[in-house]
């Protein structure tokens, strides 16, 4: 087990064919660069899963598992995520963070107002989502990341600036007001 923050790297998605073989969807730049960590963890930390990869289909890694021998073991492990500890990934430039780096970050407003905390990263298959616990309601909220939405981050200040999109300004204005008669 370890004690180093864990990133998650990827997520096996079903199996494939009937000799254990998994489907997993990578979330590195380069789907393939997944293979370049080693032995991959599960989310405790504990499991340890040794891959071989052997092709591609519909846009997903095809792999084998030391120690996976059949469609049952392979379907067992659907949703399983593989992580690497925060530490082996290495440093990075000033201007460059891993999404996995921005949560705790504290969430400012434009103007800047406290807005929240960072509490987790999704993501769902389109992008990268953001979930900010508001620091006066206490309710989570999921936000694309996009610099729009985001227009400076700063990992070393500990610090996001959020500019929230025009619907939901307007729907929090119609919240305060209330209904019009």
């Amino acid at each position: 087990m370890t004690t180093n923050p864990l990133v998650k790297l990827g997520e096996i998605t079903s199996a494939h064919g009937i000799r254990g073989k998994v489907k997993i969807r990578s979330f590195t730049a380069s789907s393939h660069d997944i293979a370049s960590y080693g032995d991959l963890l599960d989310e405790a930390g504990r499991a340890s899963y040794r891959l071989r990869f052997t092709g591609e289909a519909g846009g997903l890694l095809i792999a084998e598992i030391e120690g996976i021998d059949d469609r049952n073991q392979a379907e067992a492990l659907r949703g399983t995520g593989l992580y690497v500890p925060r530490e082996q990934l290495g440093d990075t430039r000033p201007d460059e963070y891993f999404i996995h780096d921005l949560i705790g970050l504290t969430v400012q407003l434009q103007g800047g107002e406290i807005f929240g905390t960072v509490i987790a990263a999704h993501d769902f298959g389109a992008g990268d989502i953001l979930e900010i616990r508001e620091e006066k309601s206490g309710k989570a909220r999921m936000y694309a990341f996009t610099k729009a939405i985001f227009p400076h981050v700063s990992v070393a200040e500990r610090r996001l600036v959020l500019n929230p999109p025009e619907v939901l300004k307007v729907r929090e204005e119609d919240a305060e007001t209330g209904p019009m008669s």
